[in-house]
């Protein structure tokens, strides 16, 4: 994962190959992932001036996620 500017999210990656979008949440630890991400969504989420605010509005309820480590509350 790499690390970026962003309030509620602490670590992102992308696996082009497989369309596949990570992200953990800097609130909970938790790890999500979200299927079938295209890699110029990737891109323009990588790029913009609000991380979390492109999350919210284009990937959160656009993409099919499932949890898949459960952090420690902080």
């Amino acid at each position: 994962m790499s690390r970026m500017s962003a309030k509620y999210i602490m670590d992102v990656a992308y696996f082009p190959i497989r369309k596949l979008l990570e992200i953990q949440f800097a609130n909970d630890d938790n790890i999500y992932q979200y299927f079938d991400v295209p890699e110029d969504v990737w891109y323009s989420m990588r790029n913009t001036l609000s991380m979390d605010m492109y999350f919210n509005l284009q990937i959160s309820s656009q993409y099919k996620s499932k949890m898949i480590q459960r952090g420690r509350k902080k």
